[in-house]
């Protein structure tokens, strides 16, 4: 998105400032590749999102404005809005309706999979937050391949794209409670709904039993594959889970208070 703007004209390193609402992994990315190319960087989020990720994104050298969580994505885009208006040379990337944000996915990400699985892919699970990686790699996937099969995951709490009413969850950067002109539900074989419960449980499982120390969207993931991949008829098929570029290891908030109770006991010896 960054190189398709600044090819444009749209964006100058070392004049604009860039300004973008998110919750996922994309706050991170425009962080590291803005610092890397000379732009000043503002994210805007929820104040529900972990403390790790404020870290991560100040440690890159980005402006961090928190938001009220109940208010949703139309406040935070109303805060981008405001942000744009008293900011000079700045400039908002739109992750939620840039079509290269599912075409760099179809460029990279895609190519990436199909190489690693030398073309032998079933069936490729994916989350949606904005739904451009699970939209742009589907594509590419499909056009190597008619026949794989591409398996959407959202939250049971909120199943907007199987018709359902948007609702509160916990896992960060899925389920936005709504369809964002980057999510091609089309493209979507299948759709399955996975608890903020059996997704914390995976998360603990992949730490605990794989030594992964993953976030809760990893979990999140995770247990939609396997709920794909235990249905009989994806007997003896290789299933491709995507998973977060940048993770993040569980939080107290998300029901591991027993762990982080344990590690603060821990006396001297």
């Amino acid at each position: 998105m960054i190189l398709d703007a600044e090819q444009k004209g749209l964006i100058t390193p070392g004049v604009t400032t860039l300004i973008e609402p998110s919750s996922g992994n994309t706050e991170i990315a425009l962080a590291f590749v803005g610092r890397r190319r000379g732009y000043k960087v503002v994210v805007v989020m929820a104040d529900t999102y972990s403390i790790e990720r404020r870290m991560i994104l100040r440690a890159l050298g980005a402006e961090v404005v928190i938001t009220d969580t109940m208010k949703g994505l139309p406040n935070l885009l109303t805060k981008c809005d405001d942000l744009l208006a008293s900011i000079p040379n700045s400039f908002m990337l739109g992750q939620f309706y840039n079509p290269q944000n599912p075409l760099s996915h179809f460029k990279t990400t895609g190519p990436e999979i199909w190489t690693a699985t030398e073309g032998k892919i079933d069936t490729f699970v994916g989350t949606a937050g904005t739904g451009g990686t699970i939209s742009g790699t589907g594509h590419y996937l499909k056009s190597m391949n008619p026949k794989v099969k591409v398996v959407g995951v959202e939250p049971a709490e909120s199943p907007v794209m199987q018709g359902g009413n948007p609702g509160a969850h916990e896992v960060q950067g899925t389920g936005p409670g709504m369809i964002l002109d980057t999510s091609d539900v089309s493209v979507m074989d299948e759709l399955v709904s996975v608890t903020d419960e059996e997704a914390l449980t995976m998360a603990r499982r992949l730490g605990f039993e794989e030594g992964l120390l993953l976030g809760i969207s990893s979990g999140f993931a995770m247990a939609g594959a396997l709920k794909v991949a235990k249905k009989p008829e994806n007997a003896w098929k290789l299933i491709i889970s995507d998973s977060a570029l940048f993770s993040y290891p569980p939080q107290e908030k998300e029901k591991v208070e027993d762990v982080a109770d344990e590690v603060r006991k821990l006396s001297l010896e």
